[in-house]
């Protein structure tokens, strides 16, 4: 994935599961209507977006749900799918879970929990977004 200074972004990958655009044999722009790209990041085989209006979008490998409802838990999208998160500022994608910090300065988190890592104060994973005070603080 490239992301351009101007929030174009690019991908280009012999995997069409991961690229975003499906088959592609060149460098392909990822479109998103009417928003340019704030941020991506990416980890095995799953790609998100940030977009300028606060929406995320994810494709790729949903191997741990972080796709979150509505997309099966291990099922591949080939293409951006919008995750119910919305007013997103920022994110990080870890190892099985991701972080998204909102513009109201909440944090919410899904996937793999073992070790506490999404903050809720336990050691459950969760397959929807669950509010992480504790790393609000």
């Amino acid at each position: 994935l490239i992301l351009t200074d101007d929030g174009k972004l690019y991908s280009y990958s012999n995997n069409s599961n991961m690229t975003g655009v499906g088959e592609t044999s060149d460098f392909t722009e990822i479109k998103f209507d009417g928003a340019t790209v704030e941020q991506i990041d990416t980890l095995d085989g799953l790609s998100l977006a940030v977009l300028s209006n606060g929406e995320v979008y994810g494709w790729g490998y949903n191997t741990n749900g972080i796709l979150g409802d509505g997309y099966d838990l291990g099922g591949i999208y080939p293409t951006p799918v919008k995750l119910n998160l919305s007013n997103v500022r920022t994110m990080s994608l870890g190892n099985g879970f991701a972080i998204f910090a909102t513009y109201a300065g909440e944090v919410y988190g899904i996937g793999k929990n073992g070790y506490g890592q999404l903050g809720t104060g336990d050691n459950v994973g969760a397959s929807t977004f669950v509010r992480c005070e504790e790393l609000e603080k």
